[in-house]
């Protein structure tokens, strides 16, 4: 006769509780093996195998409903649910990753400091500011180009873009940064505002002068992008910065 397990030995091998047991029953999600006359379930090693599979999937993102059609699909369909949950994951994984990136930072570099707002706001900067320009700039002209440009792209080729796109910003500020070392003065640097004006360009083909005094005002108001442009920088990099744009879009009348 095979081993048969009770509900608390099946629970503490699969370290979940006995209610969620009862629950999985109720919805036939994994049905005991045996029930006593008393009512006591007893449970096999198909259903901890299961038990053990439900677990693995929960961990990936699927719900109890997607699981119960995970066990009734065919093969292709569950490979199907595992690449979309293994997309998640990555997802999940990356930004932990970013997380502790940004932790280990802070420890290195200000380990006797309380972490600012500003900086726990920057360091998830990308997705903040999509969502808030999709609020607040969703109905203009400038942010619908934006969207039509990136329509064309799948999840991969957003993701490089945006790593390109990060690049070549930092590659100018940099570029900037050095200018400011250098004593240069407002109108030098403002001629290497059109470097600016061709990576606005490529992410919003509309881009103009207008658009510029707009991302020339948000450096200026926005703590967040402060922070960001500020960091191993010269002291008030921005302002240099919005300076140089200002009098570039003056001098194109």
């Amino acid at each position: 006769m095979k081993k048969l397990f009770t509900i608390k030995e099946v629970a503490d091998v699969v370290q979940i509780s006995k209610r969620t047991l009862h629950y999985y029953h109720d919805i036939e999600l994994v049905i005991p093996n045996h029930i006593e006359s008393n009512g006591y379930r007893l449970y096999d090693s198909a259903n901890i195998r299961k038990l053990q599979s439900i677990i693995f999937l929960k961990e990936l993102g699927l719900s109890l409903a997607q699981i119960e059609l995970y066990f009734e699909a065919d093969v292709q369909t569950k490979n199907n649910m595992l690449k979309a949950s293994y997309n998640n994951v990555k997802q999940q994984r990356d930004k932990l990753t970013h997380i502790l990136q940004f932790l280990d930072e802070h420890f290195e570099n200000t380990p006797q400091q309380a972490l600012k707002e500003e900086n726990i706001g920057a360091f998830n900067m990308d997705q903040q500011y999509m969502k808030e320009a999709q609020l607040k700039y969703g109905n203009t002209k400038y942010y619908q180009s934006f969207d039509q440009q990136r329509e064309g792209m799948n999840k991969r080729e957003r993701e490089q873009n945006n790593q390109q796109t990060k690049a070549q910003f930092d590659a100018f500020f940099d570029e900037v940064n050095n200018l400011v070392l250098e004593n240069k003065s407002i109108e030098d640097i403002a001629r290497v505002i059109p470097k600016l004006e061709t990576i606005l360009t490529q992410q919003v083909p509309n881009c103009d002068k207008q658009f510029l005094i707009y991302v020339a005002e948000t450096y200026n108001n926005d703590e967040r992008f402060q922070h960001n442009l500020n960091k191993n920088r010269v002291e008030n990099f921005h302002e240099y910065l919005v300076a140089a744009i200002k009098y570039y879009v003056k001098q194109q009348g």
